[in-house]
């Protein structure tokens, strides 16, 4: 299973993540992360940035709700892919949404 790539495969991430506690129970949050990538075998050169945004609500110390948004673009011909949470998009770009309950044991 799985993509077969002939040749070496590079990908160097740098990333960004913020967050704050505005009360014991609020935590939002914020991220961006810029994906350079290289491919030998067909010298593909693709790029990612991606943003996220995040709030999460603590019910209780085990229990929290929570909404995450995520936005992906594409550069230098590639398509979007926010695996694994979604299949790869057939553009540059892709917006993936959650919410959730969490519950920790």
């Amino acid at each position: 299973m799985g993509a077969k790539i002939d040749g070496h495969v590079t990908f160097n991430i740098a990333e960004i993540v913020a967050s704050y506690m505005i009360t014991p129970a609020l935590q939002p949050g914020t991220a961006y992360s810029y994906t350079a990538g290289s491919v030998s075998a067909t010298g593909q050169k693709p790029r990612y940035n991606e943003f996220d945004a995040s709030a999460d609500y603590f019910l209780s110390r085990s229990t929290d709700v929570y909404a995450c948004a995520t936005y992906m673009r594409a550069g230098s011909g590639a398509n979007a892919d926010l695996a694994p949470v979604l299949s790869a998009s057939s553009s540059a770009d892709q917006v993936a949404l959650r919410v959730g309950v969490r519950k920790r044991f």
